[in-house]
């Protein structure tokens, strides 16, 4: 007796398949949501190591790493700045044989180009979407036309110092109100920080790439600074370059950047983000002197949603939201603003 082969018809291969997709589209955001928690936790211990590396430091040199050394002149581009807090870190975080590669006696902009290029994983958010290294052409050709041996091609840090409430750049850092726990040659240690370890901000999250642009101006909503050619330009800060940009570098040729500090001047993830510019006219003194000058201090951002990873001075980690109140924000960021506030 002849037998038919049982199969699929093709309206129920149809309805499988559908089924199969809608399957595959409820599943899909759970498996982006559980990547994103592990990246958020591996954000959260890059910084959890770089805090610790940091401790390690204070506890030879009985400081934290400056945001940069510093010999200060009248205005940023007569002050040599060295090595930044990351660079000074790098030993602390088997790091040891790329800081062999640093000449600690000359400003950062007379290192080589190989190690202004070269990645440091533990610098770096798994989140963040921005190029690494980043190739600067506004600043390899005026690095060119200096003499300078440092390049124009940078590796990023998406982690930046606290320089606290405070938005101002003056060549007499100690003297900032509202101060953090980093700025150009200010020296802290634990015994400066009284409003207490665990309620003071070390470092928090400065993401970079095309979602975060920037704009002129503290305080400013938009829109986007534009570079010679007319494009948008894009948040980036290397972790070699202590040095904030300034109006006298703006004037020859460099568009408007980020740094490797930021403020809680302004809220977390703002964006645009706000740039950081030191006045050269308001540099020379203590700041706040020229209330009229157009310092400005970038705000921190990071790519998880809702908010952002911090490390705080006592060696803890802890995601702020973004809905976070100012006074409460700001609080976190000082050392001696002597504020009641805690991020529990």
């Amino acid at each position: 007796m002849n037998t038919k082969k049982q199969g699929f018809t093709l309206v129920e291969l149809l309805v499988v398949i559908a089924i199969i997709g809608i399957l595959i589209g409820m599943l899909l955001p759970a498996v982006q949501q559980v990547r994103e928690a592990a990246r958020r936790i591996s954000c959260a211990n890059n910084l959890k190591n770089i805090v610790l590396a940091m401790h390690n430091y204070e506890g030879s040199f009985k400081i934290f790493p400056q945001g940069s050394e510093a010999r200060f002149g009248p205005a940023l581009p007569n002050t040599n700045l060295y090595l930044s807090a990351f660079a000074t870190t790098l030993p602390f975080i088997e790091q040891e044989n790329l800081q062999n590669l640093i000449d600690q006696t000359r400003p950062w902009e007379q290192q080589t180009s190989l190690v202004a290029s070269t990645p440091v994983n533990s610098f770096v958010c798994p989140s963040n979407n921005g190029e690494n290294p980043v190739v600067d052409p506004e600043f390899g050709a005026l690095s060119a036309g200096l003499g300078l041996p440092i390049g124009g091609t940078f590796s990023v840090t998406t982690y930046l110092l606290s320089k606290g409430a405070n938005y101002r750049w003056c060549n007499q850092p100690a003297s900032v109100i509202g101060k953090g726990m980093f700025d150009l040659g200010l020296r802290t240690g634990f015994r400066d920080i009284t409003d207490g370890t665990s309620n003071t901000i070390c470092l928090g999250e400065g993401a970079t790439g095309s979602n975060w642009q920037i704009s002129i101006g503290q305080g400013t909503s938009g829109p986007p600074a534009l570079d010679a050619s007319g494009q948008p330009v894009s948040a980036f800060q290397a972790w070699i370059v202590p040095q904030p940009n300034s109006t006298t570098y703006k004037g020859l040729g460099l568009s408007t950047r980020t740094s490797i500090f930021a403020s809680t001047a302004d809220p977390l993830n703002k964006n645009p983000v706000t740039e950081t510019l030191v006045d050269d006219s308001g540099f020379d003194g203590k700041a706040g002197g020229t209330v009229s000058d157009s310092d400005s201090t970038s705000n921190f951002r990071s790519n998880h949603p809702g908010g952002g990873n911090f490390a705080f001075a006592d060696g803890s980690v802890q995601f702020l939201t973004d809905s976070i109140g100012v006074t409460t924000y700001q609080g976190l960021s000082t050392i001696q603003g002597g504020e009641v506030v805690s991020a529990k």
